[in-house]
């Protein structure tokens, strides 16, 4: 190995080619982009789908789809790709204690500070329609047109 490269799980990074400890890898870029053509609405794609849908070269969604196969990131059933239960796991583990309503609240008072109307036809409306019945206090639209 070279004065200044190093090896860190089987990926090979060059500390002397002027690289930042602050740039990312250009690898992990590419495995978000893959990751990131999954949605609820399209949970498996093909190999050529998740070419097309980021755009990278055939032969590097093949390597790195392959890579994350083989580290259980994303399944393979037959020729469809989905992301692998292994993310599911660590997402389980991000949500664990964390309080939702201290994470949303700031930005529905954003909303309702900006656009009452939007906010309270919009999202109230949507709250109560998926059975969820909210106190009407906790969208205070009405101070807003009593101005």
């Amino acid at each position: 190995m070279r004065k200044g490269s190093a090896k860190i799980r089987g990926m090979a990074t060059d500390e002397g080619a002027g690289a930042s400890s602050q740039q990312p890898l250009l690898v992990l870029g590419k495995i978000t982009e893959i990751l990131d053509v999954f949605s609820l609405s399209r949970p498996s794609m093909t190999l050529g789908e998740i070419q097309q849908a980021t755009g990278l070269p055939v032969s590097t969604v093949q390597r790195l789809v392959s890579n994350m196969v083989a580290q259980r990131l994303l399944d393979r059933v037959g020729d469809q790709i989905r992301v692998g239960a292994r993310m599911a796991f660590w997402a389980a583990t991000a949500m664990k204690d964390l309080d939702v309503l201290s994470v949303v609240n700031p930005v529905l008072k954003e909303i309702r500070l900006h656009n009452p109307l939007l906010f309270d036809f919009v999202l109230k409306r949507n709250l109560r329609s998926n059975g969820k019945a909210l106190s009407a206090s906790v969208f205070e639209t009405r101070r807003f047109f009593m101005r």
